[in-house]
């Protein structure tokens, strides 16, 4: 779970969803014992029960507690979804050999969070694969078609 209770109210729902109302008023940050003695008893209690069962608990609070997902979760969030958060970009396709990238392909990205309306995000492109400039870049060098050939 990712915790970012830093304001007194969010403290404050913190302490409600993890039983421990008595804190609510953060008197217990006020020394390093406490603080430390704060801390250890919150991981200590996020240990009794899955991050499933605590997002259910802090669904309804506002106290600045989520789930950390991994990337395969996250690209199937309703949320993130509905927001246009996973953008298909082409790409250079396959390379084949001797004769650079052919074709494009289509991947799927992670977006822009800031979706401004003056200026909405663009996705032109996704990057290039890796060595895909290698030749481009080497010339400009001033290396050789010959001395490049070599190197690659």
């Amino acid at each position: 779970m990712s915790v970012g209770s830093l304001e007194p109210k969010f403290f404050a729902a913190l302490c409600k969803g993890l039983g421990k109302p008595e804190w609510s008023d953060g008197a217990v940050l006020r020394t390093k014992e406490g603080t430390e003695e704060a801390k250890e008893t919150f991981r200590r209690i996020f240990r009794t029960r899955t991050r499933d069962e605590w997002t259910e608990v802090f669904r309804e609070l506002d106290a600045c507690v989520e789930p950390v997902m991994s990337l395969e979760e996250v690209t199937r969030d309703p949320h993130l979804n509905a927001r246009g958060m996973w953008p298909e970009v082409e790409v250079p396709g396959t390379e084949v050999a001797g004769a650079g990238y052919a074709g494009t392909v289509r991947i799927t990205q992670m977006g822009n969070p800031l979706h401004l309306s003056e200026c909405p995000p663009r996705y032109d492109h996704a990057g290039f694969p890796e060595g895909y400039h290698t030749e481009a870049v080497l010339a400009g060098l001033g290396y050789s078609a010959a001395e490049i050939e070599e190197m690659i």
